[in-house]
Formats: C-alpha cells, structure tokens, sequence
C-alpha cells in the first residue's frame, strides 16, 4: 500500500483489464484515466483528491462519485450507466457521457460546467439555464422535448450541437435570431424561442405573478428565467403545494391552449 497510496497518476488504458478492486487503496490519485478495457465496477469514494476520472470505453452499469468533491473532469462515455448523480461535484468543468442510457442528468448545481456532451443517451428534458459559462454542448440523438439554454451568456457558446432528436419542437435561449443565426446543427422540426408562449406545442397555465413563479421554480416545477407560463403537464399532477411567505398576489391562473 505504502508504494501506491502517494501515487498522483494513474494512465492504464486498453489494457485488457476487467477487475479494479484495490484501486480504493490510491488515495493520493489526482488524475486516473482507465479508457478502452472491460472494467464493470469501480471504488472512487477514498479517492477525495481526484481531479480527473476518464474511464470511457468500458462496461460501468453504476459510477458513484459524491465523494469526489474536487473533481473538475469526467469522461464517462460509452459504457451502460443507467443515471448518473454529479450533484456533490460543484468543480465539475468537463463532462462527456455520450453513449449511456441515463434517462435525466441535473447540472443545474455545477455551475463550473463549460462542456457538455450528453449525446446518445434517453434524455427528456434539460435544463441548462443555471450554466452561465457552458462553451461547449452536443446532445445528439437523445428523447428531448425540449431544451432551456436562457443561461444569460448564450454570446459565449463556441459549439452548440441538437441533431436527430425527433422529438425536440422548443430550445429555449436568450436570443432567437441570434441562436437561428450562429447555431445550425439542430433538425429543421426544432425552433429557437425565448419563452414558453412561443413554444407551439406546449400546453401552458398562465401565471402572471412573478412570486408565484419564482416559488414554482424553487421547487422545480418550472425552469429561469420568469416569463409568465409554466408546463400545465408539470403542474397538474402536483397533490400538495405549499408557497407561504412567497409575497403571492392571490388570482385564478389560466391554462392556454397549443397554438394551431
């Protein structure tokens, strides 16, 4: 243990290799890349300076790495997870998970996030509104509906990428003709828009009070930033609500019909 626990980095790449066990020991790793083996596990907890973890290329069905609170870089690509927590990793800067089956992904708490690749996973909704420095974003051939980019620096985005997802109608960002203008690797079904009523096939309630929404969005029922309408599928099937002390102005929402 003596000779390994001091070790910072660790490159074993498409070596053939199937078990990790004894990796735990490492507690000195700072940068582990295991890419292109056959590795269906791995201990990360006692691993609390990792900087770096690329183990694309293998076999994962689970990757646990809340322990992991220094880890800036994650290269998880094409392997069989099927979710992925990264809710403890508020350094995370770089993230690839290409080609897994995670059916939803929260990074609205990793506000360091300036690459994202999530293609070739069953996702559904994103929201990237909370990452004001994302540079680089590829979600191809995924199950998106829709997507919310009004992260208020859409001007800094160097790739933005959104083909072959048939069920993607609204991206939501902070300048249509600006995102219709630098951003074309999206399917001719999907629009820019800058707000839930421009979204033609969204079912909407209307909620004008900008505290009501607010509270919305603090309990995750709607996504930033306010503009008046949530998703009355989100809403309706709440049983309980409770928005005391909001500074609510009491009125009856309304629910909009889909645009023809």
């Amino acid at each position: 243990t003596s000779s390994i626990d001091t070790l910072h980095e660790l490159f074993i790449e498409n070596l053939s290799i199937e078990d990790l066990t004894g990796i735990e020991d490492f507690i000195g790793m700072e940068h582990l890349q295991v890419n292109d083996n056959l590795i269906s596990s791995i201990n990360v907890t006692t691993l609390s300076k990792l900087v770096t973890l690329s183990i694309s290329n293998n076999n994962l069905t689970s990757l646990n790495v809340s322990q992991n609170a220094k880890l800036e870089n994650l290269f998880c690509a094409y392997n069989n997870l099927p979710s992925l927590n990264i809710n403890n990793n508020p350094l995370l800067s770089f993230l690839d998970m290409r080609g897994n089956q995670v059916p939803n992904i929260d990074v609205t708490g990793n506000l360091e996030l300036k690459l994202f690749y999530c293609d070739q996973n069953p996702i559904t909704t994103l929201d990237l509104s909370q990452n004001s420095i994302l540079l680089n974003i590829r979600l191809n051939e995924t199950n998106v509906t829709s997507v919310d980019f009004r992260n208020g620096n859409n001007s800094t985005v160097n790739t933005f990428s959104a083909l072959n997802n048939p069920d993607l109608d609204c991206i939501f960002v902070d300048n249509r003709v600006y995102s219709e203008t630098n951003w074309t690797n999206v399917d001719p079904g999907a629009r820019f828009v800058e707000n839930l009523a421009e979204c033609s096939n969204a079912d909407l309630t209307y909620v004008p009070d900008d505290n009501f929404e607010q509270a919305l969005i603090n309990q995750g029922y709607d996504s930033g930033p306010l503009d008046d309408y949530v998703l009355t599928a989100t809403i309706e099937v709440i049983t309980s609500l409770d928005v005391s002390l909001s500074l609510i102005h009491i009125s009856e929402p309304t629910r909009r019909t889909p645009i023809s």
